[in-house]
């Protein structure tokens, strides 16, 4: 039909965004073409009731627009335009569909339906071809194509629907065990949501809050860590028989520990001791200036 029977957007209205409901046309797709997919795609998604105004809307337009049709040659082209579209979705072949497809198929074929009948309804000359059979007419059709007898159509259905169930079974099991591996997953969670506020409560009973670190006056960080590294040293008092390791009074196999112990522990003033300057002092085992002079030293009294 290439939609000059329909009534399309203008640039102005995808400007604004702001058209009449019944308005045919995307952004992407202008062409006249595209309008009768369109018509056909607005159509699926309207209520049957709202079926007559979408129609009589676009009749209305056209009308007004093309005078060398009337009401019946528009009724009846749309009537063969909708049939026909009708007709490609009875020529699909159904089983070769999975049921999201099935399930807009057998929408698409109700929707083209009830349009039609909306149209037969409006038909006030009877130009539209009555679709009824005649009783005899039912009877040729089963003559002339050796209709399948009706034992076999309800052995068919009988196994569509033992199918149906046990598909319906399946996902029943399917549903219990999502549900029951769900509640696994909340308990775990819940759990270890427990974990972390009991570790976040450690941990606050163990950390030393700013108010109460040990300040170094005077800005002599160094000082207090030349203590630390003379602590370090300390032997034994009676280690003449020890090893070298066993000599050593606080033994430690990382200097990560001494640093940690004066940066979560020791401030100089109101600021706090990175851990990584700690570390690096530990690392050199001695006071990297030069003008450093040691004011304190540990000894073991004889």
């Amino acid at each position: 039909m290439d939609g000059i029977y329909f009534k399309k957007k203008n640039a102005l209205e995808y400007l604004m965004r702001r058209s009449h409901k019944y308005n045919l046309g995307m952004f992407l797709f202008q062409r006249k073409s595209s309008l009768d997919m369109h018509y056909l795609w607005k159509m699926r998604r309207l209520n049957d009731v709202e079926h007559s105004k979408f129609y009589e809307y676009h009749e209305s337009y056209h009308l007004e627009k093309d005078t060398s049709i009337d009401k019946k040659d528009y009724l009846l082209r749309i009537y063969n335009f909708v049939e026909n579209s009708l007709k490609r979705e009875l020529k699909k072949d159904p089983t070769k569909m999975n049921s999201f497809k099935k399930n807009d198929w057998e929408r698409r074929k109700s929707k083209y339906k009830a349009f039609m009948r909306m149209l037969k309804n409006k038909d006030e000359w009877h130009i539209i071809k009555k679709e009824e059979l005649t009783l005899n007419q039912i009877e040729k059709i089963f003559e002339d194509k050796n209709a399948v007898d009706l034992k076999e159509i309800i052995s068919q259905y009988n196994e569509e629907i033992e199918s149906i169930n046990k598909d319906l079974l399946s996902k029943k099991n399917e549903n219990e065990n999502f549900l029951n591996k769900n509640k696994e997953l909340v308990a775990e969670v819940k759990k270890q949501k427990k974990d972390i506020e009991d570790l976040k409560l450690e941990l606050s009973k163990s950390r030393v809050l700013p108010q109460h670190k040990i300040k170094i006056r005077f800005d002599k960080k160094e000082t207090v860590i030349d203590l630390f590294q003379q602590f370090i040293q300390l032997e034994h008092w009676d280690s003449k028989n020890l090893v070298t390791d066993d000599k050593i009074f606080f033994y430690s196999r990382s200097y990560n520990t001494w640093a940690k112990i004066i940066s979560n522990n020791f401030t100089v003033g109101e600021s706090d001791i990175p851990f990584d300057t700690v570390r690096k002092y530990f690392e050199k085992s001695r006071i990297g200036n030069n003008d450093f002079k040691r004011r304190y030293e540990i000894k073991l009294i004889n």
